[in-house]
Order: structure tokens, then C-alpha cells, then sequence
């Protein structure tokens, strides 16, 4: 059963590395799956590509894998995470995976079974247990077996003393040597022993956020929110973290925009606000020179008014009748008519008024 499921949701991309010929090579390298390729000979390569990738060699279009099917793998996953929460919400469970369960107290018997689906089986009664992380716990059974899980490359480093220890201190770091059963080069095709330097200790806060004492002793760990994914690589999160990030670069290219229309209209109206300076300087410009113009012809007009009374009057004091026929001219002595020829207007000399000049008339000579 563990098998099937495990088969359905493998990932079908697989990297695959072979020796291969000349026309061979030639093809492949044109590939988008391509990744590397060495010159064995003159007729020999060793390449190496990706397969099943879930898209065609010259297609962008997406085609379903034909050896895995991931949709059933999840659907199995959340229906046994449905089943198994009622024990793993218990609150003296210590240790869940997938499809176990450690509880501090003893099942009812009739949800244990060796051989009917859905029901769980008893493995072991522990007598001591050390759990540090995910798949990293020791037991110790009622028999005086010890049964050790951990994950990584250092297993042959890990005994019990180790959990002891490192339960006591989970800063603590064990330097050891790991020697690996071979190692391939690809260029040079030699196959080899290699000796590992790692660093024993434990992540807690990978997957939980660990909860400390006022003695800052670890005591518990605490679920992380979907929203805090500081050491997670969460596929979705990475898609949103993208999308937001572009529409984030959308809208500051917009607000960019925006402030260069700013700019150009703030401009804009910087310049109206000089034209019209300028058109009120020249509008009270104007208004001052027409109150100097209307200044001056009521100046004007009050001499010419103040020249005009006494003319009138004399004419009219000395010959009245003569007044309404002839219309008094200006003479050098001030009188208003001349003696020797009544009918003519035109005077003697030329009359000015505050610097202007009166035109000289000619005389009309009378018809015998």
C-alpha cells in the first residue's frame, strides 16, 4: 500500500546521464532540458539532461506525466491526515509522522488491529523516548531495545548518549568525520572514497518555533502561521511573494507617471502664473498711464475754460449786439474784435494755450 502511494506521487522529472554519439550529442544540446555535456572521444559524449519534464522538447504546452499521478498521492495524504487527527490532537501525543502516533496512555482495543485497514497497530511500549525534531527521536523499549531515527548523511555518529547530550543542550555541535561509499568525477571517470566534515546538531526551528522556560530551557514548540515562512520553501508563498512584487514594480511605474505629469502640470502652472504677473504689471501699467492721460485733460480743460470765461465776458460788456453776430476773437491786448473789418473771425496773431499753438487763419478778401 505505502509502496502505491509512493509510486503515484514521485516526481516525474528525473535527471538522466548517459554516454551517448556524436549525432546524438548534436541533438540534444539544442534542447531545453539539456544540462551538461562532456567530450569523452572523438565519437563518444557524456551528457546529461532532464526527462519528463512535463512539457514537450520544442513546446511551451504542458502534458501530463505518464508515470505518476501526484493528485492521488495528495487526496490519500489529506483523507489520512483527516484520520489521524484525533490522535494527534490528543494532548499526550509526543511524536506523529504520516500514518503513527506515540501517546502517553494505551488505545482502546477495539482500534487495534495487525491486518483491518484504518485501524493502528501496536509497535512498541516505551519505557524512555528522546524527541529532538521531525524524524530525529530515540526510544527506548520495555525490552531494552533501542530503536534511533535520523535523518542525514551521520547516522553511524548517532547513538543514545547522543540524544542524552544533545536533549540537555540544543546548541550543542558534534564535529565527525562521514566517509561516503564513492564518488563519481564526471571528467576525469573516477570512482573514489570521500571523507565528509559535518556538524551534528538540531534545527528546531525549522518547521515549528520553539518554546523556552525562563531558564531558556527548550520545554515546547508552537505551529508556524502560513504567513511566517522563514526557513520554509513554500512553492505557493514564492508565486504570491512574485505577483505582489510585480504588481508592486506596475504601481512604481505608475507613481513615476504620475509625477512626471505632476512635474510637467506643477511647470505649467509656474509659467501661467508668470504671464500673469507680467499681464498685471502691464494692466497697471495701463491704468496709470490712462489716470495721467484723463490728469491731463481735465488739466486741460480747466485752463482752457479759465481762458474761455473772460473772452465772453468782455465781448458781451462792451458791444452786446455784436456778441450774437460776431463770435469774440483773441487779440494781442486782450480785446475781442477788430475795429477795422467787424465780419472777419481771424485774429491778428497766433493764440497759445499751456504750449500749444492756435493754427493762423487767412483773411477773406470780400467780392466788390
Amino acid at each position: 500500500m505505502n509502496s502505491l502511494y509512493g509510486r503515484f506521487g514521485i516526481n516525474p522529472e528525473c535527471t538522466i546521464t548517459e554516454v551517448c554519439q556524436k549525432a546524438r550529442y548534436e541533438d540534444l544540446i539544442q534542447r531545453n532540458n539539456f544540462i551538461s555535456g562532456n567530450k569523452l572521444s572523438d565519437h563518444y559524449y557524456l551528457v546529461s539532461y532532464h526527462s519528463h519534464t512535463g512539457h514537450d522538447d520544442n513546446s511551451s504546452d504542458f502534458k501530463l506525466p505518464t508515470n505518476s499521478a501526484v493528485q492521488i498521492s495528495a487526496a490519500i495524504t489529506a483523507c489520512a491526515r483527516i484520520h489521524m487527527y484525533k490522535y494527534i490532537s490528543r494532548p499526550d501525543c509526543y511524536y506523529t509522522d504520516t500514518d503513527s502516533a506515540i501517546l502517553g496512555n494505551p488505545l482502546p482495543e477495539d482500534e487495534i488491529s495487525s491486518t483491518v485497514l484504518g485501524k493502528l497497530k501496536e509497535e512498541h511500549i516505551v519505557k524512555n523516548a528522546y524527541f529532538l525534531a521531525p524524524k530525529c527521536y530515540s526510544l527506548l523499549t520495555n525490552t531494552g531495545d533501542v530503536i534511533i531515527k535520523h535523518k542525514g548523511i551521520a547516522n553511524e555518529l548517532i547513538d543514545y548518549e547522543w540524544f542524552v547530550s544533545q536533549y540537555a543542550d540544543l546548541s550543542r555541535i558534534k564535529k565527525g568525520v562521514v566517509e561516503s561509499s564513492f564518488r563519481i568525477d564526471w571528467h576525469t571517470l573516477q570512482i573514489a572514497k570521500k571523507y565528509v566534515n559535518v556538524n551534528l546538531g538540531i534545527q528546531v526551528d525549522n518547521k515549528r518555533v520553539p518554546v523556552y522556560d525562563e531558564n531558556k530551557q527548550w520545554i515546547d514548540t508552537e505551529p508556524k502561521y502560513i504567513l511566517d515562512i522563514g526557513g520554509e520553501d513554500s512553492t505557493i508563498l514564492q508565486y504570491e511573494l512574485k505577483k505582489l512584487k510585480h504588481q508592486n514594480a506596475c504601481m512604481q511605474s505608475e507613481m513615476d507617471i504620475l509625477k512626471s505629469n505632476v512635474k510637467e502640470r506643477d511647470q505649467r502652472v509656474a509659467r501661467m502664473e508668470s504671464e500673469m504677473a507680467q499681464l498685471r504689471l502691464k494692466d497697471h501699467e495701463k491704468t496709470k498711464h490712462m489716470a495721467d492721460l484723463n490728469n491731463n485733460i481735465d488739466r486741460l480743460e480747466s485752463i482752457i475754460n479759465s481762458l474761455r470765461v473772460p473772452i465772453i465776458s468782455n465781448s458781451t460788456d462792451k458791444h452786446p449786439e455784436d456778441a450774437v453776430k460776431h463770435p469774440p476773437t483773441v487779440s494781442k491786448e486782450g480785446s475781442n474784435y477788430n475795429a477795422k473789418d467787424s465780419t472777419s473771425m481771424t485774429p491778428k496773431y497766433n493764440a497759445t494755450i499751456d504750449g500749444y499753438k492756435t493754427p493762423k487763419r487767412k483773411k477773406r478778401r470780400k467780392k466788390r
